[in-house]
């Protein structure tokens, strides 16, 4: 038999695993779909992309840290007002 308790305990974990489902989709497909990428990450070691607006670069930051590390190369964020380099993990 279960308790009320128990089963809030798992509609608690389900919506939770939802909730991060929901926003982080759209978030990395959105890092992918709105920059222009420069570049070929396998054969140069380098991968830059272009954004529309400074406000995407700033927003999209933690995704290009994210892609430096996983793809082990130099990644470049560019806006109209800058740019913001990560570097892969040594």
């Amino acid at each position: 038999m279960t308790t009320d308790k128990e089963k809030s305990r798992q509609n608690w974990a389900v919506y939770s695993v939802l909730a991060i489902l929901v926003t982080v989709g759209p978030y990395v497909s959105g890092y992918f779909l709105l920059s222009d990428s420069h570049g070929s990450p396998l054969s140069s070691g380098i991968c830059v992309r272009d954004f529309d607006y400074d406000f995407l670069r700033q927003a999209f930051g933690p995704m290009g840290w994210i892609e430096a590390k996983v793809r082990g190369t130099l990644v470049t964020l560019w806006s109209v007002n800058g740019h913001d380099v990560y570097y892969p993990s040594q």
